[in-house]
């Protein structure tokens, strides 16, 4: 899939101007001096700060999180150096006659249902490709045996010089992000490989994902609410995050009516919602 680039307008954080690293001084993403570029030259979903940002509301509809060329800070080889910035936010690897690989670590709440990963680059060299892959890490903190594998359809990659284009690829199956699992003591991490040379420009890429709604556990947690309930898994899911703990004696009561004061309890404890001083 080849799509030219659309330009949006942006805005920019003035605090942070202060210690920028030196490729940071050229990019109007991460310097606030170049706003007013800025707004004519961002892709659509750059965040400011050439941070990952989530372009979605709460609740389970689909969005994306944008990961800029300024995040693959880590190289595979030692004394590789940085992503150079190009021009309109995109980043080469300076000097790298053949394309080099840098690593973005991801970071998505658990449970996210990941289904496509989706880069932007400007590939004009009529030598090199680009490529990147989403990459799923392990790590067994009982034994410190580590693994790594490139996550099934998490490769993307240019062919030949057809210039700004949309490189895309669905994951098969869509895969759920987890950071821990407590079962068998092992650290899962998640990273975007980026292969850049120093002729194919790289904007950054986005990962696409869903919020899910927790698993039906095997037993139920109220009386009142039997495993055959139509909303059994719903009811399970806000007694999992502490939305509620029901009515009392055991039970959730179902069919009751919601107060208004009931209603701001179980907004305040879903929307993680503090008092401001």
């Amino acid at each position: 899939m080849q799509t030219k680039l659309i330009g949006i307008t942006g805005a920019l954080c003035l605090a942070c101007a202060a210690a920028l690293p030196a490729f940071a001084e050229q990019d109007p993403n991460l310097n606030p001096t170049y706003a007013a570029a800025a707004a004519t030259m961002s892709p659509v979903g750059t965040p400011v700060g050439g941070v990952s940002s989530v372009d979605r509301g709460i609740g389970a509809i689909r969005g994306a999180t944008w990961f800029s060329a300024a995040k693959f800070t880590v190289p595979l080889l030692s004394g590789t150096p940085p992503l150079t910035y190009s021009t309109q936010h995109y980043y080469t690897s300076p000097g790298a006659a053949y394309p080099t690989a840098y690593f973005a670590q991801v970071d998505l709440e658990p449970g996210a249902l990941v289904d496509m990963i989706t880069c932007v680059v400007d590939d004009s060299s009529t030598t090199n490709d680009f490529s990147a892959q989403l990459q799923h890490y392990y790590t067994n903190l009982w034994t410190g045996d580590r693994s790594s594998a490139t996550v099934t359809g998490g490769d993307v990659s240019t062919s030949g010089s057809a210039g700004v284009q949309y490189v895309q690829s669905s994951l098969s199956p869509a895969i759920t992000f987890t950071s821990f699992d407590a079962s068998v003591n092992t650290l899962h991490q998640y990273y975007i490989r980026a292969n850049v040379a120093s002729d194919t420009p790289f904007a950054g890429c986005w990962l696409f994902w869903t919020r899910q709604i927790s698993p039906a556990p095997a037993t139920a947690s109220f009386s009142d609410v039997q495993t055959t309930n139509t909303f059994f898994q719903h009811i399970e899911a806000i007694k999992s995050a502490g939305v509620t703990n029901g009515c009392g004696s055991g039970n959730f009561c179902p069919n009751d009516y919601v107060t208004r004061g009931q209603m701001a309890a179980f907004l305040a404890r879903a929307l993680g919602l503090a008092y401001r001083w």
